[in-house]
This record gives C-alpha cells, structure tokens and sequence, in this order.
C-alpha cells in the first residue's frame, strides 16, 4: 500500500481515492504583505484570493521534478501561463516549509495536511483560479496467483483512512 496524490496509470495498480485536498499557496505573513492584502481574517479555512500576475516578482519553493506536489505546482503554471521570476528547489516537505518560515517565497500546501502541523510563525494562505484540488489516492498492486489481498481487508482500510482524513485522529478510537 502507499499514499499518492497522483491517480496510478500502472495497470498492475489499483487504488481507492480517500479524499480530494483544496491545495493553498503558503508564504509567510509579514507586514508587507499585509499592507498589499487584507489579511484580517487570513487563515487555512479563510485564504484569501490572489492573481497569478501579482506573483510575477516572487520566489517559489518547490519540490523537485517528480514530486507529486512539484507536478501540481507545474500543472497550475501552466494553466496560468505563468513562469516564476526564481525557484527554489527542495528534497522535502519540511524544508520547503522551513524555507516558506524563513520569508523566502511562496510554496503549494495541502489544506489537510496544513491543518495537522501547527506554525509558531504566522502564515498567510492563499486560494487562487483553476486547479485548486488534488485527489488523495491508496494504490496497491492487484492480486496475483499466490499473492493475493482480500478486497475487504483493502476496502476497511481505505474507509479508515478516509474516516481519519474527514474527522482527524479521533476517528481511530470509534
């Protein structure tokens, strides 16, 4: 089993989608930004709209080629004709983030994922037109002669791991 954000097209592959995640674009609040926005009411549940041509001038932290939120980014370029002005490239998650800490650019960030880590520095999120979703999958290779996984076993899990997704953690002790 293993969590993707991107839908597997391996035909030895299945996968059950367990949730589809608004992606934000995450910078770091500051007094600049603040004057250029109203951020009053800035949060996760609240982002504030901005325009792709308001970011001509900007720094993004991204994740590598491949990467599955690298490939969103990308796609959500493209669909805004956009080249960013500089690029800051990561291995990980937690650099990006400590990057986007530091005041060094704007990144993408799952909304569920933003909502489990708490920041001792204030963020500003924002939403913005076009591709703003990406689907949570479980993808797990299809049965084979001598190797085969029970359709329930997956599906318990799956519905677990949706159930935790919709409700946080608590869901484990139901």
């Amino acid at each position: 089993l293993f969590l993707t954000f991107q839908t597997p097209k391996n035909r030895e592959i299945n996968y059950c989608t367990i949730a589809c995640d608004r992606i934000l674009l995450v910078t770091r609040k500051t007094p600049l930004l603040e004057k250029k926005y109203d951020l009053l009411n800035n949060s996760i549940n609240n982002p504030t709209y901005i325009n792709f041509s308001d970011l001509k001038n900007e720094t993004f932290i991204l994740l590598h080629s491949g990467q599955g939120m690298r490939a969103i980014a990308d796609n959500v370029f493209r669909f805004h004709n956009f080249s960013p002005h500089s690029i800051i490239q990561t291995t990980t998650v937690a650099s990006t983030l400590s990057l986007v800490i530091a005041s060094y650019g704007f990144t993408f960030f799952g909304e569920k994922a933003l909502k489990n880590v708490t920041f001792d520095t204030p963020l500003a999120y924002f939403s913005y037109d076009g591709i703003e979703s990406m689907p949570i999958n479980i993808a797990y290779l299809k049965g084979k002669k001598g190797c085969s996984i029970k359709g329930s076993m997956i599906d318990n899990f799956c519905e677990c791991a949706k159930s935790i997704l919709d409700n946080g953690l608590n869901a484990i002790e139901r």
